[in-house]
């Protein structure tokens, strides 16, 4: 507990030292509701929201091929691809790779879109290795990270000598679980980012 999950969160505790009224004496509590807000974001949207790299054997890197033209990926936007290859016999050997000439990404930045042929009717038949989701700097990502921010200081807000959202603690196991309630404000922006089914 109290260590920065830096995969998937969102901001950092000196993001929030000011907002809140603490200091790093109480970073690993800090820590510890950034990544609870984090993960609350990424399970509201039904994706994970930090940009990153997917590289096999990571899950996120397979799909089922439909015979198509276009392939949706669960996690986006697609900021880029590094390699795409379609084989039944799922080896993925340099024969299969699909020449990047011969694809493009869709203006929602959500699929790939071959220019010629069709995926495989296979399942797994698919790899490919890309980044994805909200790089620094963007305003998609500036908003999420202001609803993350408001998630936090929603749970860390006190009330009398309590905090509010506080669920239930234990103190030789030192655990602290928090209510998942969250402000109307936060779930209307995370509603907007919600995976929508195509």
């Amino acid at each position: 507990m109290g260590t920065l999950d830096t995969t998937n969160s969102l901001i950092t505790a000196t993001d929030l030292y000011s907002a809140l009224g603490t200091t790093s004496a109480e970073s690993s509590l800090v820590n510890d509701l950034i990544n609870a807000a984090s993960a609350a974001a990424n399970t509201a949207t039904c994706r994970l929201l930090k940009a990153r790299t997917y590289t096999p054997p990571d899950p996120e890197c397979y799909y089922d091929g439909e015979g198509g033209c276009e392939l949706y990926l669960r996690q986006y936007p697609i900021l880029a691809i590094s390699s795409l290859y379609t084989d039944h016999a799922r080896a993925f050997g340099s024969d299969t790779l699909v020449g990047a000439s011969t694809y493009c990404v869709t203006g929602d930045r959500r699929a790939v879109f071959l220019d010629s042929g069709v995926l495989p009717s296979w399942p797994r038949s698919v790899r490919i290795q890309y980044t994805a989701g909200y790089a620094a700097g963007t305003p998609e990502r500036a908003e999420l990270q202001q609803a993350v921010k408001e998630l936090v200081e929603f749970w860390y807000g006190r009330q009398s000598s309590q905090r509010v959202g506080k669920k239930s603690v234990s103190v030789e196991g030192e655990s602290t679980t928090y209510e998942t309630e969250m402000p109307a404000t936060v779930k209307a922006v995370f509603e907007r980012y919600r995976t929508k089914t195509v």
